[in-house]
């Protein structure tokens, strides 16, 4: 509970982060701790480079830095000073876990796995959506076997960005889009929108403490705001 208490406290300083980032002076999004040692014989991070009124395209295409860091795209390490990159989140990164975490999340409600999909909450989660308000590991386990009761179909995500935000906490966004049919009359039923969460990381697990869902808005002030290239209400 008093981990739960501490997320929400800090969340309406992470959607200042999530509406400023663009814009302000910040330090570069990454791991807590450095998941590589920087080459000794070579310098990694140069300080004139550093510039963060660059404006990147706010897309998540994250990058391993020669300093062990995780950046969410080429763009922001350039911004960091950063000289030499590599694809893909550092090994073992808040960035990586997170990111695998989503992917079996996807796996998971494409084949209605509703009990593995409610492990992946914790204990005392909370989820926010245009529905309602879900208190419980139980509770939000439960809407998901009545969704997949009444229907089957599919669900792709697209993760916008994964901010390491405090001591082994991350914040993931990004956008969703379901497309299945009711079992009863083959009616098609679609749903897409955004999401923002706030997890814990625990020994290389993550728990979602804290999950809000939105519908697609077209416009530019969107909940998340939508990666370069989208059209609102599109969701990828």
């Amino acid at each position: 509970m008093k981990a739960r208490i501490r997320i929400l406290l800090i969340l309406p300083l992470v959607w200042g982060f999530l509406g400023l980032a663009a814009t302000m002076a910040q330090k570069p999004k990454t791991s807590e701790t450095p998941t590589a040692t920087a080459p000794t014989d070579q310098k990694c991070v140069e300080d004139n480079r550093i510039n963060p009124n660059i404006q990147c395209e706010r897309v998540y295409e994250p990058v391993c830095g020669c300093n062990g860091r995780t950046y969410s795209n080429v763009c922001d390490a350039e911004r960091n000073g950063v000289l030499s990159t590599r694809t893909g989140a550092c090994p073992g990164s808040l960035q990586q876990i997170a990111f695998d975490a989503v992917s079996e999340w996807e796996n998971a409600y494409n084949e209605g796995n509703a009990s593995k999909l409610e492990s992946t909450f914790a204990t005392d989660a909370s989820m926010v959506s245009p529905y309602g308000t879900m208190d419980g590991r139980k509770t939000i386990g439960g809407s998901y076997k009545k969704t997949f009761a009444d229907q089957e179909g599919k669900i792709i995500i697209k993760v916008y960005d994964i901010v390491p935000i405090a001591d082994n906490y991350v914040l993931v966004s990004g956008t969703y889009q379901v497309d299945a049919v009711k079992k009863a009359t083959r009616e098609p039923v679609s749903d897409g929108g955004t999401f923002v969460n706030v997890s814990k990381v625990t020994d290389g697990k993550l728990s979602i403490v804290y999950h809000e869902v939105h519908d697609a808005v077209a416009t530019e002030k969107a909940p998340i705001m939508k990666a370069p290239g989208m059209k609102a209400p599109v969701r990828q």
